[in-house]
């Protein structure tokens, strides 16, 4: 494969990935609001989204990620009963491990 061909194909897959992190982003907004008003339709949102200045859409995602912060779980430290040793448990929200390993 030629270096152009290489370079075509980065720029066809970047495309892509943007558009893929706009869609995801705007499946997360429930509403918008303004001062003239409240917009609930998803059609609406996902449009405006999608057309929204860079600056708009970065503050967007500032605020998710600060909202996914917030969300996660914090290790929790644990102490044997037995053996008094201390310990970091992870607790994730991973739908293949929730009943049990790979259940």
């Amino acid at each position: 494969m030629s270096d152009e061909e290489k370079v075509d194909r980065f720029g066809v897959s970047f495309v892509k990935l943007t558009e893929l992190t706009v869609e995801s982003v705007a499946d997360v907004v429930k509403q918008i609001d303004t001062p003239q008003g409240s917009e609930i339709n998803p059609k609406q949102i996902r449009e405006f989204i999608l057309n929204a200045p860079k600056e708009i859409f970065e503050n967007l995602q500032l605020s998710l990620s600060k909202m996914k912060a917030q969300l996660d779980l914090k290790v929790k430290n644990a102490t044997c009963d037995k053996c008094s040793h201390t310990f970091d448990i992870n607790v994730t929200m991973d739908q293949a491990n929730f009943f049990g390993a790979r259940s």
